[in-house]
C-alpha cells in the first residue's frame, strides 16, 4: 500500500481476562502474541463501560492480525477479479457487467482503506 509500511507483531494474538473486582467480572484483559509477548491491555472503566465491553474490545484487538490478513487477501482477489472482468467485457464488447464491476471496485476500495488504516497510512 504505502512506502512507510507499519509493522506489527506477527502471528495469532490471544486474549486473557484477569482479576475480579467487587462488582464482578474481570478487571482487565491482556492481549498477547503467540510467543507470549504483551501487545495491549483493556481495563474495566478505562475505555469500557462494563466488563462485557472490555472483553469485546480485547477480542477485537486480538483478532486484528487475522482481520488484516483477510483484508489483504480480499483486496488482491478484487484486483484479480476486476482484471478478469475487464478482459471479458472487452472481448464480448458489452456493458452488461457494470453493476458487477462497481461492486468489485467497492470491495477493492474498502479493503484498501482498511489496510491503509491498519498500516498507519492515510
Amino acid at each position: 500500500m504505502g512506502t512507510n509500511k507499519t509493522t506489527h507483531t506477527p502471528g495469532t494474538w490471544g486474549m486473557m481476562a484477569h482479576g475480579a473486582p467487587p462488582q464482578g467480572g474481570p478487571a482487565f484483559c491482556d492481549i498477547f502474541s503467540s510467543s507470549g509477548r504483551s501487545i495491549a491491555r483493556t481495563m474495566k472503566g478505562a475505555i469500557a463501560h462494563d466488563g462485557g465491553d472490555m472483553q469485546a474490545n480485547a477480542r477485537l484487538i486480538a483478532a486484528a492480525p487475522e482481520l488484516l490478513d483477510h483484508a489483504v487477501q480480499s483486496e488482491a482477489g478484487s484486483v484479480a477479479a476486476l482484471k478478469e472482468l475487464d478482459a471479458i467485457v472487452a472481448a464480448i464488447k458489452t456493458e452488461d457487467f457494470k453493476e458487477v464491476r462497481a461492486f468489485l471496485v467497492s470491495c477493492r476500495d474498502e479493503a484498501r482503506a482498511a489496510i491503509a488504516k491498519a498500516e498507519g497510512n492515510k
